[in-house]
């Protein structure tokens, strides 16, 4: 009784509130950190010494700053009195609410807790202190631990707070010297960037003596996505980990876990794996594991695994295997589909497994991982390389194929995956190599020394890609050589055209550089070069998606090359030209735009032989195209391109004067080239076009310009204008091919012209000279323009001054008639050509033939009207003209003639039929003959009366 009163004296009167300082200082001196009591320490003594407070916290080291290194919001613990008298202690439960622990490391590694660690021992009792093997405590017994609502924050080096172990919940059994302890954890994990989160139980029971050591340990995981959407869900069963005389051994274990959605494999994956058994020593940090494997669906793996300074710098090195009895087995691991072929009952089902092997070391500290070697076996397929991971250079990686020959099973795998026009089965011998880097930090990887054999082919290269997750740019470079034939066809024979895949490539490279943006879904190629069938160009290449159609836009150029060879390469018929050297030579370049439904072709250069042409094309609708040009070239000699005069079926035109024919042999003329009413039916074309220099159909023309149309069956050249011939031309011409045979019309103004080698070039020989002009409006039809001539009907009018008319001499004949019919002796020869001065008329043309009523010409001695008709086709002429005689003719022997016209003009008539050269001039001079009689009659009558009249005078 007097204890109680004594105790409850003591009680009322002693207040632990009055020793806050000191615990302080003690704290303070023994760890060099700030303790900090905030609610007052409340105790009770009887039946328990028991304890209450809150508001503790703890400060950090001073290197991390001012914060807490842990805080309590309340604390309260119980110990019985009566037993501690008998050195017995048996403990209430204890229990601490709402601790937060910051923990963290700073620039040099080094955690806030290490100072705690150093803090140096406590001195050695006293002798007198406690009586040498007397124990101090008989016996310890404690109800139960509990921590509830407890927060771990980890801190980076910045003081940023980047994972946190949230609603921590500790509860244990009771707590003896011997007996083992019953004890369940859970928490929640939290990585702050990602927003996932791991909730986790664990229940297991502990025991101390005589080793500390776990038991019967049951784990459950969760991992939760940044939405809170369940992503894996894992068990864990390990029978007993011991600590032993400092070796940690645990007993065996198996793992069972679920994922969902995981980045490979299908969308629910589970996983299962067990351990023998594994030991680390911590004093030497060795660690040894025994019998680790785990199994996917028909997957299995194996790991040997040993480990070094586990404690210190851990160092994990072994090897690991992997393999599954059949391909179809790995596919449904992967979550990828399953070919038929590979399939259970498929033909190609038994046709091997998958196996890999690789050794690997991990340094867990330093973050490295090392792959010396990895090997994989995959249908006849062997893969072989090396890896290294590492923080401060980040990861690099080699990959080899070993050649193989494509093997059905591996066909049947890949088939599904490819184009069914890719046809694998064509190639003998492939292989692959390449060298992967990723920079520590980066989100992007590198892919150098890319290279992959197919046959003879080759392709190398490099690729780039900016960010694997979500990628915004991948660029590299693409070189390719060695393609034939053969591969072309099994590869890409399906999206080529047939003449294409059955030439011969000859030699073949293809090199680019190459940037691809996902966002934008656009491809660039800069520069690009190929060279095949015989050809090579450069220039700039950009794709884009449009729809389910491709954008195409840059700029090609071919090299100079040989469109004679070209043909012939392809099978092609080579053209029959006049001229042999026609198509030896050629160059192409423009810059161009497209769609999927229509184009744009730029900067169009030509090099055509000796011709250039530049211009511009517009192409709609690719399905029915429509084309808008604009051209022009320096000069085209168009005849060199036409076939020989022989191979053009000259029978089917008319046949040529004999000169003419003889002028022209084996060179084709404007009146043969033919009216095809293909071309003009097979496109649809409008534009315009120039020229400084043409040569067509033996015609020269310079400063040529035109606007052009064809289609539907017609063409039509608007606003012609061009200079020949010293003269000038404006005028147009249609062809109309919708029915047969093509109506041919021309109009136009010909001025000022040299009419000699005009009709040289038209018609191969002219008979006619001088500087003429020519208005007409002509229609007709037929297969060739001289078929048009021959069936023309319209209007023509002409003037032609200064000039001759060969093979006729007008006055010579006439002085030869006329000395014939008068005795006297023929007149000298002279040139069978005459000169004039002026002819002109105007005609109305039907069935080829020009007819008129209105000719008149002069010459220097006569003046002439005439009536008739011309044949255009071959100029054959039918005129019947009346002349009269208005000066000398100036031909030796004509004095006669001349003397008689002196001062009186004596009309005849002629006629003109025939074809220059070959004219037959029909000349009636009956009445000048008439006329020259009564003329002389008249004289003798005269000089008879003068006569008579001078003799009456005289006489």
């Amino acid at each position: 009784m007097l204890l109680f009163i004594v105790a409850v004296i003591v009680v009322r009167s002693f207040d632990l509130n009055d020793y806050k300082d000191e615990i302080t200082a003690y704290v303070a001196d023994r760890t060099g950190r700030t303790l900090a009591i905030d609610d007052d320490i409340e105790f009770s003594l009887f039946p328990w010494f028991a304890v209450e407070t809150g508001g503790v916290s703890l400060s950090d080291d001073p290197a991390f700053g001012d914060r807490s290194f842990v805080t309590v919001d309340s604390l309260s613990a119980r110990v019985r009195v009566w037993p501690l008298l008998k050195r017995n202690i048996q403990i209430g439960r204890v229990i601490l609410d709402g601790i937060n622990v910051n923990l963290g490391t700073d620039t040099d590694g080094r955690g806030n807790w290490t100072t705690l660690l150093e803090t140096p021992a406590p001195e050695a009792p006293s002798a007198g202190a406690a009586e040498p093997g007397r124990p101090v405590i008989n016996t310890l017994a404690v109800e139960g631990i509990e921590l509830r609502n407890a927060r771990i924050l980890w801190h980076d080096r910045q003081g940023e707070v980047t994972h946190l172990a949230r609603d921590l919940t500790l509860v244990t059994g009771p707590v003896n010297d011997d007996d083992p302890v019953e004890l369940s954890l859970s928490l929640s994990l939290l990585d702050v960037a990602t927003q996932a989160s791991a909730a986790i139980e664990l229940a297991a029971i502990a025991a101390v003596s005589p080793v500390i050591e776990l038991s019967e340990i049951e784990a459950a995981i969760r991992l939760l996505d940044s939405r809170g959407q369940e992503r894996a869900a894992a068990t864990l069963g390990l029978d007993a980990l011991a600590l032993d005389a400092g070796v940690l051994r645990s007993g065996p274990a198996e793992l069972a876990a679920t994922f969902a959605r995981p980045p490979v494999g299908p969308d629910r994956l589970e996983l299962g794996a067990r351990l023998l058994s594994f030991e680390l020593d911590t004093e030497t940090g060795s660690l040894v594991v025994n019998g680790l494997a785990a199994s996917a669906g028909a997957v299995a793996a194996s790991l040997n695994l040993s480990g070094v300074t586990m404690l210190s710098d851990p160092r994990l090195t072994g090897t690991v295997e992997l393999r599954s009895e059949t391909v179809a087995g790995l596919l449904e691991a992967l979550g990828a589909g399953v070919p038929a072929d590979l399939a259970p009952g498929g033909s190609a089902a038994a046709s091997g497994g998958v196996a890999a092997s690789a050794r690997f070391d991990l340094g867990l500290a330093s973050g490295t991982l090392v792959v010396e070697r990895y090997t994989a076996n995959l249908l006849g397929v062997e893969a072989t390389g090396r890896a290294a991971l590492a923080p401060d250079s980040g990861l690099s990686a080699t990959i080899e194929l070993a050649p193989f020959r494509p093997s059905e099973p591996l066909l049947a795998l890949l088939g599904p995956r490819l184009p069914e026009a890719i046809d694998l089965r064509a190639i003998s011998t492939a292989s692959s190599s390449a060298s992967l880097t990723r920079g520590a930090g980066s989100r992007g990887v590198n892919v150098t020394g890319l290279s992959i054999t197919l046959d003879d082919a080759r392709v190398e290269g490099r690729l780039s890609i900016d960010d694997l997750d979500a990628p915004t740019e991948i660029d590299g470079t693409l070189t390719a050589t060695g393609l034939d034939n053969r591969l072309l066809g099994s590869l890409f024979g399906a999206w080529l055209p047939a003449p294409l895949v059955a030439t011969n490539l000859g030699e073949f490279r293809l090199a680019t550089s190459f940037v691809y943006e996902p966002a934008s879904s656009t491809a660039a190629f800069a520069p690009l070069e190929l060279t095949a069938y015989g050809l090579s160009g450069d220039g700039e290449l950009t794709v884009a998606a449009s729809g389910d159609a491709l954008a195409l836009s840059g700029r090609a150029a071919l090299a100079e090359f040989s469109p004679r060879e070209l043909l012939a390469r392809f099978a092609l018929p080579v053209p029959q030209t006049s001229d042999p050297t026609a198509f030896r030579s050629a160059e192409v370049a423009a810059s161009f735009e497209t769609t999927g439904s229509a184009g744009e072709f730029r900067d169009i250069a030509i090099e055509l032989d000796d011709s250039r042409i530049t211009g511009e094309l517009d192409v709609s609708n690719f399905a029915d195209p429509e084309y808008r040009f604009v051209l022009r070239a320096d000069r085209i000699d168009a005849d060199r391109y036409l076939p020989p005069r022989a191979a053009a079926g000259a029978d089917a035109a008319p046949a040529a004067p004999p000169a003419a024919a003889a002028a022209v042999a084996g060179e084709k003329r404007l009146g043969d080239l033919r009216l095809a009413s293909e071309p003009l039916t097979a496109t649809n074309v409008t534009g315009s076009a120039s020229v400084g220099s043409l040569r067509i159909g033996g015609m020269e023309f310079e400063q040529l310009s035109t606007d052009v149309a064809f289609g539907d069956g017609r063409a039509a050249l608007s606003s012609v204008r061009t200079e020949l011939y010293g003269g000038s031309f404006a005028g147009g011409l249609t062809i109309d091919a919708t029915d047969a045979p093509s109506v041919v019309r021309l109009t136009g103004d010909l001025g000022d012209v040299a009419i000699e080698p005009l009709l040289t070039a038209m018609l191969g020989d002219a008979s006619l000279s001088g500087t003429g002009n020519v208005d007409l409006d002509l229609a007709g039809s037929g297969e060739t323009i001289n078929d048009a001539l021959a069936s023309a009907a319209g209007q023509i009018g002409v003037a032609f001054t200064n000039g001759e008319i060969e093979g006729m001499n007008l006055g010579r004949r006439l002085c030869e008639t006329v000395n014939s019919a008068r005795g006297l002796p023929a007149p000298a020869g002279a040139p069978n050509a005459t000169l004039y001065s002026v002819i002109r008329a105007t005609a109305t043309v039907s069935e080829g033939v020009a007819s008129t009523s209105d000719i008149y010409a002069a010459t220097g001695y006569l003046e002439l009207t005439g009536r008739g008709g011309i044949r255009l086709v071959d100029q054959r002429i039918d005129t019947e003209h009346r002349a009269s005689l208005t000066g000398s003719v100036p031909i030796a022997g004509c004095e006669d003639l001349n003397r008689t016209i002196a001062n009186d003009p004596i009309p005849f008539n002629f006629t003109l039929k025939g074809s220059f050269p070959e004219i037959e001039v029909g000349l009636d001079i009956s009445q000048l003959l008439q006329d020259w009689a009564r003329r002389e009659v008249r004289q003798g009558v005269r000089e008879r009366v003068e006569d008579a009249i001078l003799d009456r005078l005289l006489n």
